[in-house]
């Protein structure tokens, strides 16, 4: 009987070496597992930062094309403005001479 025990005793210690180098790996494998998760944590963390970034730049873009549009739109007017004022001014010069002539023979 000292032989069977002897036998289970060995073997039971056997399978204790074996579950603990399966509990060794077990645990560094989720060692490695929580440090990658950390790593995509990280990364996600940092993508929503960007992401968020680039959110407000786009705003911000669209509110300097809005600008943009505006002040467009503001000079065509000024621009349209400006050319009917020339074309009243040149109608005016054009009807100087006439007008100084008349007022020429008025005072003789």
């Amino acid at each position: 009987m000292s032989s069977t025990v002897e036998v289970t005793f060995e073997s039971a210690r056997e399978a204790i070496g074996v579950k603990a180098k399966e509990a060794n790996r077990v645990r560094q494998e989720l060692q490695a597992a929580a440090s990658v998760l950390e790593d995509l944590t990280q990364r996600k963390e940092r993508a929503e930062a960007r992401l968020a970034d680039l959110w407000l730049s786009a705003s911000d873009l669209r509110a300097k094309a809005t600008d943009a549009r505006l002040d467009l739109q503001l000079a065509a007017h000024s621009a349209a403005y400006f050319s009917d004022c020339l074309k009243r001014a040149e109608q005016q010069l054009d009807t100087l001479p006439s007008a100084l002539r008349t007022a020429g023979t008025q005072s003789r």
